[in-house]
């Protein structure tokens, strides 16, 4: 799945194998493991990630006591990492630091490599003449020891950082030789960037027919390898379907026959928690409408009480009322009868 760059398939499987040799304790394999991890995070532009689990190679080497190319190998990783985050210091001390062992143990791949990376980071920097410098030492170790694409990247770097200082007819040549050598072993990278920094040294020194002649190439290369990876892509994935279609037949129906089962059981689940949601919603509404009685209930005798006591006074009233009219009543009489009596 990596080697089809198709990193979604290949992330759980790598996850799953992690888990797995971390149970059995196997660190030899978790190191390729954590790399294979590293570099699917960083293809997916996923540079902290990538740069965790390069970290964790680095622990398992130094540990296990690794080759210096091991080593070398994982910092040059690291850094690619940081040079995604524009880390461009802290990428620049990776390489350097992986240069010291090749150059220690006298490894001429890793030597003219991560010079040409260096190289790249220095034209990032816009440190034009250091990374031309970094370019002739990568170009002058890939062309002895015969290393045809870093020797292509060292043309393409040193005409990159000639454009970069607008310093066009000196950039010229160095992408001339960079197009040429990438296009003998098909580095299409190369090829399409070569072409395209052509395309805007001749456009800037007013050479409109060339210009217009690499940009022509340039747009045509970047179709074409765009439909051609998707094709070999596509064939690649149908021979891996049908090549597994058998394989997985039987597994196919085991997982069919759990899966119903699962479905069964979450079905159940389901139902479940369906009434027992129901009746939890029942007894709170029953609850609720209890409550609201019984609040209904008690307005209802405050009512009542202060009616009575209402009607109470209003009786107690009309009696002393009645009372007083007696008491008046009785006055007049009482003189009257006196009198008479007298």
């Amino acid at each position: 799945y990596m080697q089809l760059e198709a990193y979604t398939e290949a992330l759980p499987l790598l996850l799953e194998a992690e888990k797995i040799l971390l149970r059995n304790r196997a660190d030899s394999l978790l190191i390729d493991t954590y790399t294979s991890l590293g570099i699917v995070y960083e293809r997916t532009e996923k540079y902290e990630q990538a740069i965790n689990y390069y970290n964790k190679v680095r622990g398992l080497l130094v540990a296990g006591n690794a080759s210096a190319l091991e080593q070398a190998r994982n910092l040059t990783n690291i850094g690619h990492a940081q040079e995604g985050l524009q880390q461009f210091d802290a990428a620049e001390a990776s390489y350097r630091q992986a240069l010291q062992l090749c150059e220690q143990n006298n490894i001429a791949f890793g030597i003219a490599l991560l010079n040409q990376n260096l190289a790249s980071v220095k034209l990032q920097q816009k440190a034009w003449a250091e990374s031309r410098s970094f370019s002739a030492t990568s170009l002058g170790v890939a062309q002895q020891q015969n290393f045809p694409r870093i020797v292509a990247a060292g043309y393409e770097n040193t005409g990159a950082a000639w454009l970069g200082e607008k310093k066009y007819r000196e950039a010229i040549p160095w992408l001339q030789q960079a197009l040429a050598r990438a296009k003998e072993i098909s580095y299409h990278k190369t090829v399409m960037a070569s072409a395209n920094m052509l395309h805007e040294c001749y456009d800037a020194v007013g050479n409109k027919d060339s210009a217009l002649y690499f940009y022509k190439a340039y747009t045509l290369l970047k179709d074409s390898l765009f439909t051609s990876q998707k094709n070999k892509q596509l064939t690649e994935l149908q021979t891996v379907y049908e090549t597994e279609q058998k394989e997985t037949a039987i597994g196919n129906l085991q997982q069919q026959n759990e899966l119903a089962r699962l479905n069964s059981e979450r079905k159940n689940l389901i139902i479940a928690s369906l009434v027992a949601i129901f009746l939890l919603a029942a007894l709170g509404v029953w609850f609720y409408l209890r409550q609201n009685e019984e609040r209904k209930r008690r307005e209802q005798l405050e009512q009542e009480l202060r009616t009575a006591e209402e009607k109470q006074k209003l009786e107690q009233m009309r009696n002393e009322s009645e009372l007083s009219a007696l008491k008046a009543q009785m006055n007049p009489h009482f003189i009257f009868n006196a009198l008479n009596s007298i």
